[in-house]
């Protein structure tokens, strides 16, 4: 009776080959995020750290933990193109938050790879001093945001933000629009390669 033991390294070979791609594929994404993580924070010649634009995850880190507790309720109404389609109460609390800020946060642009990639004009007008921060590069999705911030205290009372994705089938541009202790606004224009335009506006009102 013949028995080989090449088949059996064949099979041992294999399977901790497939065992190794399997983790492999399960590292590629938290190594790549990690290298793009790095690369966000690498200062541009010419800038250090402060030198930063004004950063939508920081301030509503703020607004969270300066009003988590309080006991708002909104009135939340979702229009598509002029007809309403739904209408909800909803509570100050994480989950709307995090459904708020996740939108805002698109148009970040606080990380340090932005740096020279906008340009910053600051205006003083009545009762409110305005920061404009305007797209230098046209690849950059988010295109502008404005602040009004209060003369005395610089404290921001109002952000509108502007951002445009332009993929293989389709087309979006958002603005929005977020007051403290106010309303809030998303409109969202989608223009597909097949279908109907599509106007989107979510606005939330306290009661």
């Amino acid at each position: 009776m013949n028995f080989s033991i090449e088949p059996l390294f064949q099979k041992l070979f294999i399977f901790a080959f497939m065992k190794n791609i399997k983790y492999l594929l399960y590292l590629l994404p938290i190594l790549l995020g990690l290298a793009c993580k790095s690369k966000d924070n690498v200062y541009p010649p010419g800038y250090e750290k402060g030198d930063e634009y004004f950063s939508m995850h920081q301030y509503f880190d703020d607004q969270w933990k300066n009003r988590n507790e309080m006991p708002y309720v909104f009135a939340k109404v979702t229009e598509i193109n002029g007809k309403v389609t739904d209408s909800q109460i909803v509570d100050w609390g994480e989950p709307f938050f995090k459904e708020i800020r996740a939108q805002f946060e698109k148009a970040e642009i606080g990380k340090p790879k932005y740096l020279g990639q906008y340009h910053f004009t600051e205006m003083e007008e009545y009762q409110h001093i305005t920061w404009l921060y305007e797209a230098a590069n046209p690849d950059l999705e988010t295109k502008k945001i404005i602040l009004r911030l209060d003369p005395e205290n610089y404290k921001v009372k109002t952000v509108y933000a502007e951002i445009e994705e332009d993929g293989i089938f389709s087309f979006e541009k958002t603005n929005m629009t977020y007051i403290p202790d106010g309303p809030i606004k998303i409109v969202t224009f989608k223009k597909p390669m097949f279908g109907d335009k599509q106007e989107i506006v979510i606005s939330y009102k306290f009661l």
